[in-house]
This record gives structure tokens, C-alpha cells and sequence, in this order.
């Protein structure tokens, strides 16, 4: 894949994750672990509701059910604890009938080389000034 290619396709890829209630035409959240990730997908102009659950499980599953959210896009961190958690978050959307999402966070790890998102926005900035040219 050619640098344009890398590019390009990063773009799509973000493009795809601002528009997927459009695509799915359902009610769509995104889940972080906490301030900082939410922080770095506002710092992009994400446009879906962007909700923490790192504090109490429980109480975020029961808002996104109460609030008839059918597709949940699951962003922890590509660490032990980040992979545990959705897993767990998985589960338990699974459970209330609510579809999670793992695509986009396996997606961009891979693109950007990322571990943490709350350094997306960083990661993106560099991406882009290596495969603009």
C-alpha cells in the first residue's frame, strides 16, 4: 500500500466511523475508558455522543439501553486492561441487545500504530504529515 493509499484509507476509515449512524440508520454511541480518550475524539470532530464508562459499567449500560441506543462502537485502549474491559463491555451490550462495535478500534491500533486513544488525535497529526506528501 502506497502512501496515498495509507492515507486515503485512513480518512475513509474516519469518515466511516463520524457517518455510521447515517450508514446504520440506528441510534449509534461510541465508548471510551475515560476524560482523556473523550477529550482526543472530540479534538476530531467526531459527531457521535461520545460517553466514558471506565467508573461504573453498570450505570453506562443502563443509560445507552434506557436511551434506545442500538449500536455501541467500543474505543478502549489496545492494552491488557483495555482489551478486558471490552470484552466485558461486549458482554454486557450483547446482553441488553445492543450491537458492539470492535471494527473501528482494531482498524485504527493498526493504522496508527496506537495504543492509547487518548493519543489519537497526536497519532493522526503524524500520520497524516508522513503520508500527506
Amino acid at each position: 500500500m502506497d502512501n496515498y493509499d495509507k492515507y486515503s484509507s485512513l480518512q475513509k476509515l474516519l469518515v466511516n466511523l463520524n457517518t455510521f449512524e447515517d450508514i446504520t440508520k440506528e441510534k449509534t454511541a461510541i465508548l471510551v475508558e475515560g476524560k482523556k480518550d473523550k477529550l482526543a475524539l472530540l479534538a476530531l470532530d467526531i459527531n457521535l455522543p461520545i460517553f466514558e464508562c471506565a467508573r461504573d459499567k453498570h450505570k453506562t449500560i443502563e443509560f445507552l439501553t434506557k436511551n434506545n441506543f442500538k449500536n455501541v462502537i467500543l474505543l478502549m485502549d489496545l492494552d491488557k486492561q483495555g482489551n478486558k474491559l471490552a470484552h466485558e463491555m461486549s458482554e454486557m451490550l450483547l446482553a441488553q441487545g445492543i450491537k458492539p462495535n470492535l471494527y473501528f478500534r482494531k482498524e485504527l491500533g493498526k493504522f496508527l500504530k496506537l495504543k492509547y486513544f487518548e493519543e489519537m488525535s497526536a497519532k493522526i497529526d503524524n500520520f497524516y504529515q508522513l503520508y500527506k506528501r
